[in-house]
């Protein structure tokens, strides 16, 4: 899916792992820059929401005598607001622009923002959770393998975890991990906590019998029955 990401994450070979995806293949300058930019909209859309449905006295007599046509730049928090506001209401022809910059710079920033910040929340609990059990897999992978490797005595404390794709939030999981698997081959436990996987040690004896009796002399190449590069008579 990534083709940039080459770490390796097999154990040398032994364990392939399962990869753990991270929430973005951005870089943080970009982020960064789109959370200025949609933290901008959301502080646009709030305010002039709020000041749209606040009630302001100075927005009468704004729009009264001397004032009835000129633009009027006021001070204060509300003063940019007071100034757009005319620049609808006396260029732009509507009798009270209230409303529209209510929704056009309020509601619409504002719920743009919030969807801008709700998808990744969203996505990122839903990653989260996807991650979380590629490492209890990983996890089980690297202690089958510890179990493979020495079945005569395997500790959860002695599994070894190298790369932090096979380290789950669960801090007894590899505890759990062995529990299921002697649970299922029988595997017997000792007083100091650790388990002795029988059936598995004796799999690996016959599977090791089984590969010294091969003759691996009877599967080497003959003598050659004709060559295709000599001249044809």
């Amino acid at each position: 899916m990534r083709k940039r990401d080459r770490a390796d994450r097999s154990f040398g070979g032994s364990v392939p792992m399962r990869r753990i995806a991270p929430f973005s293949s951005n870089n943080r300058k970009a982020n960064r820059t789109f959370c200025i930019f949609n933290g901008v909209n959301l502080a646009f859309g709030s305010y002039f929401l709020a000041e749209s449905l606040s009630a302001l006295p100075l927005l009468a007599p704004l729009y009264s005598g001397k004032y009835a046509t000129k633009l009027v730049m006021t001070g204060g928090w509300d003063g940019f607001y007071y100034f757009t506001h005319q620049v609808f209401g006396k260029l732009g022809g509507m009798a009270d622009p209230s409303a529209f910059l209510g929704i056009a710079l309020g509601v619409v920033p504002l719920a743009f923002s919030l969807i801008f910040f709700a998808i990744p929340a969203l996505r990122s609990r839903g990653l989260a959770r996807r991650n979380e059990a590629a490492r209890l897999e990983n996890l089980r992978r690297v202690a089958y393998r510890a179990v493979l490797d020495s079945p005569q005595a395997v500790r959860p404390e002695s599994i070894p975890v190298h790369d932090d794709a096979a380290r789950p939030k669960d801090g007894r999981a590899a505890e759990r991990a062995l529990t299921e698997l002697a649970a299922w081959s029988g595997a017997d436990p000792a007083a100091d906590g650790s388990f002795h996987f029988k059936e598995i040690e004796r799999a690996k004896e016959e599977a090791a019998k089984v590969r010294a009796s091969v003759d691996l002399s009877s599967y080497e190449l003959g003598g050659v029955s004709f060559d295709s590069s000599a001249p044809a008579n």
